[in-house]
């Protein structure tokens, strides 16, 4: 896929985040691309949203408020499985027009429809991250929300290979809970490859991501699930989750 051909290779956050932009709309035809990203553990909620130039001066407060009055923000808090979405399949484009959010960020750009594509991520966090198309003139086809779901996995998987928040966001530094990576013996490439593999992707997925072939994969897999003493991926990744291994990258919500 061209998304974990172009974007694999690059290690910087920041480059990483402005070369996604440029690529996305030439996947999904659209007028242009933002990402979001809101942390609402803390008061004010933080916040990063991509291109700078998107989004009004508005303080960290008053945005977050914005973006909670968006409607896929509030289909996802009320339980909305996190897949891709058209706003036109949750509200009518008249409902969509009252909301602070499409007055404040939408309609000074004459955007008139858009495709929300959340990354995965578990469903108890209240850390979330997401990409949005937009369009101003005819609205997205079901096309277009298949490829945004063919997207997600990869992305997601670029994402969290990435320091995205130093602060809650580290695949190779010690985990949060009753062990550390190293307490059981995991690589930091073995490591890596279950959050990945935690996200849903293939293995064959995972190694395009990592520009190593999914035999490759498989062998570094086994290797943890020898060192776990477990059997399979699931067991795997429900032995991580319990002795805390995850919870640094897992524990986000969707917007």
């Amino acid at each position: 896929m061209r998304i974990s051909r172009e974007l694999g290779r690059i290690a910087s956050v920041g480059d990483f985040a402005t070369a996604a932009l440029s690529i996305l709309p030439g996947l999904v035809e659209c007028d242009d691309v933002c990402f979001i990203v809101i942390d609402c553990t803390t008061d004010p909620a933080r916040l990063r949203c991509q291109p700078a130039s998107w989004f009004p001066p508005l303080s960290p407060r008053e945005m977050a408020a914005v973006l909670r009055s968006h409607p896929a923000a509030t289909a996802f808090a009320g339980g909305a499985a996190p897949w891709p979405v058209r706003v036109s399949d949750l509200v009518d484009f008249s409902e969509f027009a009252r909301t602070r959010a499409y007055r404040v960020l939408l309609a000074p750009r004459a955007v008139h429809h858009q495709v929300v594509l959340p990354l995965f991520a578990a469903t108890h966090g209240r850390i979330g991250e997401a990409y949005a198309f937009n369009r101003r003139g005819q609205d997205f086809a079901h096309r277009d929300l298949v490829l945004a779901a063919a997207m997600q996995p990869v992305l997601t998987a670029l994402h969290l290979a990435r320091d995205v928040d130093a602060e809650r966001c580290d695949l190779i530094g010690p985990a949060v809970g009753h062990g550390t990576v190293s307490d059981h013996g995991l690589t930091r490439r073995e490591h890596e490859i279950l959050v990945y593999l935690a996200t849903g992707m293939t293995a064959a997925a995972v190694g395009r991501a990592l520009s190593i072939s999914a035999r490759t994969v498989g062998k570094h897999a086994e290797n943890a699930y020898a060192k776990l003493r477990v059997h399979n991926r699931q067991e795997a990744i429900n032995m991580c989750r319990r002795l805390g291994m995850m919870d640094s990258v897992l524990s986000r919500a969707t917007l």
